[in-house]
């Protein structure tokens, strides 16, 4: 009986990281050059919230993910060495991945002094509004 309960207490926790999961936020960075952008600082702020904004680093493939966020609209702003890039605005839920792709080209297309930040539009959840 006593060997049965942590299998148990194991199973429910196991399951609870489970629908973290589904209320997560993935992606993958690209450079200018076309490659994958490792070691861009990714920020996640949720609106209308006073909270804490979740951070993470790109790996070598430059892709990102956030897990365990609570479902909610969202600003996500991709960083290069401390300045913002590209940023969007998305609503997460709990039916599963919210991909967004951040995608550092358009910054290079739009020249002439412009503002570096773009919206990206190569993300799977449409944006309020949109």
């Amino acid at each position: 009986m006593i060997i049965a309960l942590p299998a148990i207490g194991f199973l429910l926790t196991a399951g609870s990281i489970r629908s973290a999961d589904n209320k997560s936020i993935q992606g993958k960075v690209t450079g200018a050059d076309g490659k994958a952008f490792a070691r861009a600082e990714i920020v996640a702020e949720q609106a209308l919230v006073k909270a804490q904004p979740a951070i993470v680093k790109t790996d070598s493939n430059g892709q990102y993910v956030f897990r365990g966020l609570p479902v909610g609209l969202y600003t996500v702003t991709a960083y290069v060495e401390g300045v913002p890039m590209s940023q969007a605005k998305i609503r997460i839920s709990s039916a599963g991945w919210t991909k967004l792709d951040f995608d550092l080209r358009l910054n290079d297309r739009r020249g002439g002094g412009a503002d570096r930040m773009q919206t990206d539009l190569s993300m799977s959840t449409p944006s309020p509004g949109r």
